[in-house]
């Protein structure tokens, strides 16, 4: 058996938010931390991470 995460017992999608949630939210709140999520997910179509990374920043 190959711990979870491993390249050969990869997290799902919905784990992968799932902690993102988990760590995130408490510090961000839900509705940010959903905006990251979707822009992390469609990153291969961004321009850049300008929007992104200002979502990143804690204010």
């Amino acid at each position: 058996d190959y711990p979870l995460g491993n390249a050969l017992n990869p997290v799902s999608d919905k784990q992968l938010e799932g902690k993102f949630d988990a760590l995130v939210v408490p510090a961000l709140g839900e509705a940010r931390a959903k905006k990251i999520v979707d822009l992390a997910w469609k990153l291969d179509e961004a321009r850049n991470v300008d929007e992104l990374m200002s979502g990143l920043v804690m204010k």
